[in-house]
């Protein structure tokens, strides 16, 4: 009985390492490895949702995909004699695969840019979806594109997608850590969660970059009050007056702290 399980188990094994070597070799990976980071953050990164995105774009890798994983099906059925036939099928798709993508890689920056100005217009219109696509296939073309990457976490911002933007403009501040937009995103994402203290990191270190900008400067007061330190929110409040005395916010925020300061 136990021999008659170990063909079995050799080709269930065979399948899952087969599995994972085609998800490695899938071209669009590599659209993944943006600066070279070492292998423990690439890693880290294709569990990230850019690599999730970009796995999904366009019809065409759909049914290429499809292609690559069709020899699995015929494998389970084939048994432990069809394995290597099988093999060296999966093999031959992808260096084709590879070849396709290779052919279709390049593209020039002017044509980038229209698209990216498309996809900007997808979000003026209310067509996120396309617009997301869009900015993943530049990415996908020009994989350095922190101004990209940046456009696509506006946008999971914009459509309510906290962790999908929180995981692309922490990959951004891989290489712009002292970013302020970056950095003020990031802060908007755990105000929404409600995260006060968080927040106010994030903020302070926007505000840092630039002292005097009143759209920073109103989130950090903003985050003091969730965070119930009210001092330091009248702090920054003052602050935001002398940067921009005619601020509407102003006045609103001062209700507010003193609101709050008012004994129970």
């Amino acid at each position: 009985m136990l021999l008659t399980w170990i063909p079995l188990g050799l080709i269930i094994i065979a399948l899952i390492v087969l599995v994972v070597i085609a998800l490695r070799k899938v071209p669009y990976l590599r659209a993944l490895d943006v600066l070279s980071m070492p292998k423990n953050k690439v890693e880290e990164l294709k569990k990230s949702l850019v690599a999730k995105r970009l796995m999904r774009v366009g019809e065409k890798w759909g049914m290429n995909a499809g292609k690559v994983l069709t020899p699995f099906v015929a494998l389970g059925k084939s048994g432990a004699q069809g394995l290597k036939a099988q093999v060296l099928k999966l093999e031959d798709r992808y260096q084709r695969l590879k070849k396709e993508a290779a052919a279709t890689r390049p593209m020039d920056p002017e044509t980038l840019h229209r698209m990216t100005e498309e996809a900007e217009q997808f979000i003026k219109e209310g067509r996120y979806g396309e617009a997301e696509k869009k900015l993943i296939e530049v990415l996908s073309h020009d994989s350095k594109n922190m101004e990209v990457y940046e456009d696509l976490g506006d946008l999971y911002l914009l459509t309510k997608n906290a962790d999908q933007a929180e995981e692309t403009f922490k990959f951004i501040l891989r290489t712009r850590p002292n970013d302020a937009s970056v950095l003020t995103s990031l802060g908007e994402i755990e105000l929404g969660r409600g995260r006060g203290k968080e927040a106010v990191a994030y903020f302070t270190k926007a505000v840092k970059k630039r002292p005097n900008n009143p759209k920073y400067l109103d989130f950090l007061i903003e985050a003091n009050i969730l965070a119930g330190d009210l001092a330091e929110a009248r702090k920054v409040l003052q602050r935001l007056r002398d940067a921009n005395p005619e601020n509407q916010k102003v006045t609103e925020f001062e209700e507010r702290i003193a609101e709050k300061e008012k004994p129970l």
